[in-house]
């Protein structure tokens, strides 16, 4: 059961560039969540904002307000609220999506991020609205895998039954890992633990770079 509305996501979904609506079946993943990396910033501007005005909640923190918010202002969010936002767009559309909690810390310390898990076909593929990397990568008990891509390289390895996905961020020579710690995360405790970030200082603005304007290695 998704919280948006059928005319919400249809606008949505024009902004995206989509001609449209995706099947629930891997094409149809892929090119959603290509087009969310094209089209929705990774940033904190509405946060900023939100506590800026000390308003009673931060803005975003349901997936109605998020896309409201990005359709008016063009603004995206961190890993909480868009995840969230992604979570109940994947549903509305059909998908077989959940939410998992992760850090970003190895050994883990705290759970500190969120993504995204889209079950097709059997397979579990992870779309992340952070990591913003265009594909998504599957995720199998007990099995590496990986995406081959220069730009975006990313491999997974199991941890007991989950996984810990190793990325780029190009803001170090390192791949930065991302330990999965709870799996089936509903949307409601997203939105809480947004809320709970209240005191973090981060002020960081990131978008994914069309392919035609990425600068070659």
């Amino acid at each position: 059961m998704s919280s948006l509305s059928d005319d919400l996501v249809t606008v949505v979904l024009e902004r995206f560039g989509l001609d449209r609506v995706p099947a629930a079946d891997r094409a149809g993943l892929d090119a959603l969540y290509a087009a969310w990396c094209r089209s929705v910033p990774f940033d904190n501007a509405q946060k900023r904002i939100s506590i800026a005005e000390e308003h009673d909640h931060l803005s975003g923190g349901t997936a109605p307000e998020f896309f409201r918010n990005y359709l008016a202002h063009g603004t995206g969010g961190m890993c909480w609220p868009t995840s969230n936002a992604l979570l109940e767009l994947a549903r509305h559309l059909g998908f077989d999506a959940r939410a998992a909690v992760c850090s970003m810390m190895y050994p883990a310390r705290y759970p500190g991020h969120a993504t995204i898990l889209v079950r097709v076909d059997g397979e579990d593929l992870m779309a992340d609205t952070s990591m913003l990397t265009g594909r998504v990568l599957p995720l199998r008990r007990g099995e590496p895998t990986a995406i081959d891509d220069t730009l975006h390289p990313m491999h997974a390895v199991p941890n007991g039954d989950l996984w810990i996905v190793w990325w780029a961020n190009y803001a170090r020579p390192d791949q930065i890992p991302c330990v999965f710690l709870e799996d089936r995360v509903s949307g409601d405790e997203l939105t809480r633990r947004y809320e709970g970030t209240r005191t973090t200082e981060l002020g960081f603005n990131i978008a994914r770079v069309p392919d035609d304007l990425a600068c070659p290695l």
